[in-house]
């Protein structure tokens, strides 16, 4: 478990994880993530949060950057690439994620003004999940590409509590899947 401000990790590796390879339970700013590699993540037994990356709902998370790394193999039942609580003005660039069970970027609860853009995901269950308890609001995810998803490319679980999300330029050979949208919900714009 880890907290604080202006940390960079680069050209790292990270494998044969048991449940994260970073747990931010701490109020996290400034974390810099470039170019490093992610590999084999055993899952808590039972454990629904487990990710390489793993945002927790204490605290915020804010303006941190996560790009041109890999992110591959994150085991059953629910091995997800990044997932993030709290967390605003991120932005997830030129990354790659196999092979991941779950998700390869979830964004959970009070997820905002984040951006998802030039990733590349292949063989994940989800390639990005969001879904709220609480507000994800603002978030963008552009030009990604996705393939062989054994569930769906975009997973957007909403319940009255996602909203403004934009969706665009991405090449899709999965399909995406809008649950439990609402007559008041605000915009989804999406388009290529």
């Amino acid at each position: 478990s880890m907290g604080g401000a202006d940390r960079y990790y680069q050209n790292v590796s990270f494998r044969e994880l048991y449940g994260y390879a970073f747990e931010l339970t701490l109020p996290n700013d400034y974390m810099t993530v470039f170019d490093c590699v992610f590999d084999d993540l055993v899952p808590y037994a039972g454990y629904q949060n487990d990710a390489f990356i793993s945002y927790g709902a204490v605290g915020s998370h804010d303006k941190n950057l996560i790009a041109h790394n890999e992110f591959k193999n994150a085991a059953a039942p629910y091995g997800t690439g990044i997932k993030t609580y709290t967390t605003a003005q991120m932005l997830l660039e030129a990354n790659a994620f196999y092979n991941c069970n779950d998700m390869g970027i979830s964004w959970k609860s009070s997820t905002a003004y984040s951006v998802a853009r030039n990733n590349t995901f292949d063989s994940c269950n989800r390639a990005i999940g969001i879904g709220g308890y609480e507000t994800c609001d603002n978030n963008e995810i552009s030009h990604n590409f996705f393939r062989n998803s054994t569930g769906s490319a975009l997973y957007m679980n909403d319940s009255g509590t996602t909203s403004n999300t934009y969706i665009y330029r991405n090449t899709l050979a999965d399909y995406m899947h809008f649950r439990l949208i609402e007559i008041d919900d605000s915009p989804f714009t999406v388009y290529n």
